[in-house]
């Protein structure tokens, strides 16, 4: 998989599928212009309670001792992680004893968005953060997008690492293209100020192919699309503004590989990995 300059060989976790997605002609990569990245939603406590599962393996101990077996089996150079509610106890630590450098920021008042990369891969160069609520759209809820800024120490390439969760549910697709738009519309503006960087964006945002956030991602635009909150008690009842949306940055998903690797699709909306088209 290019990624700008570098060519990246991405995975999924052996947790989820005991099958590796290897780019064509992988095997020849050359290990200093390649990256790997490894992302996915941790399930916070308090939404972990609420899960129809035996109480025990929903703990976070026991959790956690999953955790360090994926960082340690994958061994990433790049994580991206949803919905971290256990950072300074846990996440953190951990990762600094692994070689990982990190950041994070809440997501809401009870879990954050967090990314770590390999100190002996990656210096940083900035962090910031994009609320991603929007007065024109009349979305304001606390959701909002991490993006971290590396230099792949190899190769002096920049690499721009997004990383979000938008909001969920199935009738908030509304909510979540103005807040995908909004994202779109703050990542522009980074680029110009990192020509020539890639960008790299994970997160958990509760769409599937073909829904209007997915579309605007891979195409770069919507017409006639509705943006704005409903009310939730008569979803259907209330009709919304409707935009035009442009976007000169474009994605693809890693998992359009499933397509040409004869792997079952997920059963859920998943969690995105995406590098820019250009």
């Amino acid at each position: 998989l290019v990624v700008g300059n570098l060519q990246t060989l991405m995975s999924i976790p052996r947790t989820l599928y005991d099958t590796q997605l290897v780019a064509e002609g992988s095997q020849q990569l050359d290990l200093d212009h390649s990256f790997t990245i490894l992302q996915f939603n941790t399930l916070a406590t308090c939404f972990a309670m609420k899960e129809n599962a035996d109480r025990e393996v929903l703990e976070f101990d026991y959790r956690a001792s999953l955790f360090t077996d994926i960082f340690e089996n994958r061994n990433a150079d790049i994580l991206s992680l949803q919905e971290v509610d256990q950072y300074n106890q846990f996440f953190n630590p951990t990762l600094s004893g692994m070689g990982y450098e990190g950041t994070f920021v809440l997501r809401s008042r009870y879990d954050g968005l967090a990314v770590f990369w390999k100190l002996d891969k990656f210096e940083l160069i900035e962090n910031r953060t994009i609320n991603l609520a929007s007065a024109e759209y009349g979305i304001n809820m606390p959701h909002k997008a991490l993006v971290v800024v590396l230099n792949h120490i190899s190769t002096g390439n920049t690499i721009i690492v997004v990383d979000t969760h938008v909001k969920s549910a199935p009738w908030f697709e509304s909510v979540r293209v103005g807040q995908v738009s909004v994202l779109l519309d703050q990542l522009q503006n980074i680029t110009r100020e990192y020509d020539g960087a890639s960008i790299v964006m994970t997160g958990d945002f509760n769409s599937i192919p073909g829904y209007p956030t997915y579309r605007l991602l891979v195409d770069g635009y919507l017409n006639n699309v509705e943006i704005g909150l409903k009310n939730w008690k008569n979803r259907l009842g209330k009709s919304l503004p409707r935009y035009d949306l442009q976007s000169n940055i474009t994605f693809q998903s890693a998992y359009s590989l499933y397509n040409t690797c004869n792997i079952p699709s997920p059963p859920l909306p998943p969690n995105y990995s995406w590098w820019d088209a250009q």
